[in-house]
Order: C-alpha cells, then structure tokens, then sequence
C-alpha cells in the first residue's frame, strides 16, 4: 500500500493583480519525494479556480498547466506562480488584440480556452 500525505498552504500576492493561491496537495511520500502536487488558483481576473501542478527541479519551483501549454518557474513557489499568472494574462491580451482573421486554428483554440478562464 502506497503512503500519502496531504499538504495544505495558502497564501496572498499583492504583485500584478491580487491573487490567492490555495493548495490542497497530495504527495507521495514513499522515499522522502514529494513528486507532484496540485495547486487550485484563484485571482481578480479568473473567472473560476485554475488546477496547476507543481514541481521541483534542480532547485526550481516549476507551475504547469499541460492543457493550457504552460510552464513557468521560480525561485519560491510563489514566484512561480505569479510568472504563470503574469505569462497567462500577457498571452491572453496579445492574442486577444489580433484581427481573428490573422489567427490560426492554433491560436483560436487557445484563446478560447483563455475566454473560459479569464475575465
């Protein structure tokens, strides 16, 4: 039988926009490896809680989102978190701003992806 632990943290940025960050993480805990844990994000312009997954790597922490295409990192957790939410929010503006005329089937999945998510 495999072992679990169950990681709780919460805290509040006041960088780019206001956010919150609420973890409620399941890690392994067979061999001291934490492995992966997931992260439930919320922030003035979510429409809706964000799952991501984060990782540690050579000293990094690592926020993915693999069906929005996203990896940021930072030297805290809350560091990358807020380069995953800055990343998401710039990409969103950019891509929103083109004529839809000049955008690929690509770039339309992933926008309307982004109007699901964001306000």
């Amino acid at each position: 039988m495999e072992n679990y632990i169950l990681l709780d943290n919460t805290f509040s940025s006041e960088a780019n926009h206001a956010s919150s960050i609420n973890t409620k993480a399941i890690a392994k805990s067979e061999n001291g490896n934490l492995g992966k844990q997931f992260s439930l994000i919320f922030s003035d312009r979510l429409k809706k809680g964000l799952l991501v997954e984060t990782e540690i790597e050579d000293g990094y922490y690592l926020v993915l989102n693999k069906e929005l295409d996203i990896t940021e990192q930072g030297i805290t957790y809350q560091e990358a978190v807020e380069n995953f939410l800055a990343f998401l929010y710039e990409d969103f503006d950019n891509i929103n701003k083109l004529e839809s005329s000049k955008l690929d089937a690509k770039l339309k999945t992933i926008l309307q992806k982004y109007k699901e998510l964001l306000i």
